[in-house]
């Protein structure tokens, strides 16, 4: 699941969790914002502890992305993360 808003409220989303989460060390924040190729539209990683009134949706559209550089970006971010969603 993803939020999708403005760059700013992407950027402010990661500072809130980055900040609540207190990452350390090698992590030193929440996700990246990621940006719509047309330059219209914004979307970051949503966080299972952590709400906001941006736009929920399931994926990241595959139209946000028109070079491999970026997927290869997403997929490492997901990789970093995935324990978080790890059911326990």
């Amino acid at each position: 699941m993803y939020y999708r808003g403005t760059k700013e409220q992407c950027e402010d989303y990661n500072t809130k969790v980055t900040s609540k989460e207190n990452y350390q060390g090698s992590t030193n924040s929440w996700a990246n914002v990621t940006s719509n190729q047309n330059g219209q539209g914004f979307a970051i990683l949503k966080h299972k502890n952590y709400q906001s009134d941006m736009t929920l949706i399931d994926k990241i559209p595959d139209s946000w992305y028109n070079n491999t550089e970026l997927w290869k970006k997403l997929k490492t971010t997901l990789k970093e993360h995935a324990t978080i969603y790890t059911p326990l």
